[in-house]
């Protein structure tokens, strides 16, 4: 039971307002617990939603969203690898190139790499991110996707 007590008074005065002469309002209102639905989770899903994404050599990338807008689809995949960021960005950029995209950027390290591409319409584009694991070897890839319809 909740007590709600109006005209700043206090637990003692709203115990005390029947024997009081001062007018003082209390309600008592009940409240039944409600039951909150437990969280969905959204299980990965393997494989690339689109045959124009490139798929990296040895991995099976996991897409962990996916939205379908007015304008067109957005996928976030990932991906692990053995491999440093220099030849992960090297392989995408070699294979969005032979596919007619146009790289807007391109850079990596031995701690991480990034590649920007789009088609020639515009219409589909691609973001690589890679970046070593701190503990252990090899790399773990972002890749997001976009085509518009």
């Amino acid at each position: 039971m909740i007590y709600v007590v109006f005209s700043g008074a206090n637990k003692s005065t709203a115990a005390s307002a029947n024997a009081s002469s001062e007018k003082q309002v209390v309600a008592a209102v009940q409240t039944k617990p409600v039951a909150m639905p437990a969280p969905v989770a959204t299980p990965a899903i393997s494989g690339v939603s689109a045959s124009w994404i490139p798929e990296y050599p040895g991995t099976v990338p996991e897409v962990i969203s996916s939205v379908q807008t007015p304008e067109g689809e957005q996928n976030v995949s990932r991906f692990k690898s053995d491999d440093g960021p220099p030849k992960v960005v090297s392989y995408f950029q070699d294979q969005l190139k032979r596919e007619g995209f146009n790289i807007r950027a391109a850079s990596s390290g031995q701690d991480s790499g990034s590649l920007q591409a789009e088609d020639g319409s515009r219409n589909r584009s691609l973001v690589l991110s890679v970046n070593v694991v701190p503990e252990g070897k090899g790399i773990s890839a972002r890749v997001v996707t976009v085509e518009k319809q």
